[in-house]
């Protein structure tokens, strides 16, 4: 959305990442816990991916905490009146009460389902939480 903002090129900066964080919401969220999977293949061909549902079977702390700073970022820039704003709001609504359910270990790092522990992924997460209370 910067790229966008610098070189006078903003609405298509701010539809394309509205675009993009509504299409990892489509493909990525567990409708069970709202935690984003890790990956998704659209073919569904990758050793990794459900044969159904296309995506992997784990989730991944850092990579939940990141999309949950970008989906308030897009918030804080992009023009109020923007078509899918309600859309947004709602996606980082349904990011706050999923993140939540991540276990943590006690000592600052997290316990991934289905994956090792990170400490990185506790720091995103923990970043993306404080700017969902920020803009709740």
């Amino acid at each position: 959305m910067r790229f966008g903002e610098t070189f006078d090129d903003k609405t298509y900066a701010y539809d394309e990442a509205t675009r993009n964080l509504l299409l990892y919401a489509k493909h990525l969220i567990d409708p069970k816990s709202g935690l984003l999977f890790h990956a998704y293949d659209e073919t569904g061909a990758q050793a990794w991916a459900d044969p159904v549902t296309h995506h992997s079977s784990t989730f991944w702390a850092r990579s939940i905490g990141w999309y949950g700073m970008a989906l308030v970022d897009i918030l804080d820039t992009q023009p109020k009146n923007h078509p899918d704003r309600a859309k947004r709001i709602a996606l980082v609504q349904q990011f706050g009460a999923g993140v939540h359910q991540i276990p943590g270990s006690g000592d600052g790092t997290l316990v991934q389902r289905g994956g090792p522990a990170e400490a990185r992924g506790q720091l995103a997460r923990d970043l993306g939480l404080f700017d969902v209370r920020v803009h709740a």
